[in-house]
């Protein structure tokens, strides 16, 4: 089952259980939904603590080299290649962060 059936499962379980008037998904396929979601959840919590440490060490690297990193910035679509860029550690000096920040309209 890939996500889009998860999903699809999950939310027809959901709508069953709520009282819509519909057949509810098979038993098989309510924990076979159930098990991939938790397997999602459990790779995106891994991902964001791996993320984390990345930024906390690009972070400490530049404190070392005297830049002063971003600080309490959210992770979205309008800031995903900057933080991607921090974890390549592609910028060399503040100056390279900022513009790239100004280039992209990126509000820290």
């Amino acid at each position: 089952m890939d996500n889009k059936e998860t999903l699809k499962t999950l939310h027809n379980y959901q709508c069953w259980r709520r009282g819509k008037d519909m057949e509810p998904p098979s038993p098989k396929d309510i924990g076979v939904a159930i098990d991939n979601a938790i397997r999602l959840l459990r790779k995106e919590n891994r991902y964001r603590s791996s993320l984390k440490e990345h930024i906390a060490s690009y972070a400490k690297d530049m404190k070392d080299r005297g830049i002063k990193p971003p600080y309490k910035m959210c992770i979205d679509s309008n800031n995903f290649e900057f933080i991607s860029r921090i974890i390549r550690r592609e910028f060399k000096t503040e100056q390279e962060m900022i513009e790239f920040l100004e280039q992209n309209n990126i509000e820290i």
